[in-house]
């Protein structure tokens, strides 16, 4: 009998044809059981390797997100947020821009999160494009002025969780295997508004 080997898989996989090679000879030699966070991440690995025993499971989400939860419902205006990378991947430009287009917003929004703004996290089609995104999110940013503000701690953002009505998660990444924010988000108890794509598809 081979020897086992578990190999846990994140997106970052799909875009590296030396992981793939070493994947396909792994095989040869292991007994090898693939564990990634999402059905989407599932048909991905099962398209570049038919017949590989895969594995789904879910990421975990601390606690400190249930107990945000029990928190009392807000009041009007309504208070909506986005957690997680400033990206042009993340789909925050198309949200915005309907939001600029409609003469602004009804509601307070917020960015929980940080500037990412190199290419090497991208998936796009070429530097020209990922430029032409990175500048427009720049500019609604800038035009519509949200708050904006970094979580250092998961603590933190439980307890930002608790100020908000509603997640925005906009994200049109193509690695997007699970989506760790939105199932914080769920977590607390928390309406989402979030994309029809890939891991997303899970919830």
């Amino acid at each position: 009998a081979k020897p086992a080997l578990n190999v846990h898989l994140f997106a970052d996989f799909l875009k590296r044809p030396d992981q793939i090679s070493a994947a396909r000879e792994w095989r040869k030699e292991f007994g090898v059981k693939f564990f990634v966070a999402s059905r989407w991440m599932s048909d991905e690995v099962l398209r570049e390797l038919p017949g590989a025993d895969v594995r789904v499971v879910p990421s975990p989400v601390s606690d400190v997100f249930f107990e945000t939860a029990l928190g009392a419902p807000m009041k009007r205006p309504w208070r909506w947020a986005y957690a997680g990378r400033i990206h042009p991947d993340k789909g925050l430009d198309q949200f915005l821009e309907h939001l600029l287009r409609a003469g602004g917003t009804p509601f307070q929004f917020e960015i929980l999160g940080w500037w990412c703004g190199n290419r090497y996290e991208s998936w796009s089609a070429s530097s020209e494009d990922f430029e032409f995104r990175r500048r427009k999110l720049a500019f609604l940013i800038d035009a519509l002025k949200p708050k904006s503000r970094l979580m250092k701690t998961e603590k933190a953002l439980a307890n930002s969780f608790k100020k908000i009505d509603a997640f925005i998660f906009p994200s049109i990444f193509k690695g997007e295997e699970f989506g760790y924010a939105l199932a914080q988000a769920l977590a607390a108890g928390k309406s989402c508004w979030i994309s029809n794509w890939r891991g997303h598809r899970d919830f």
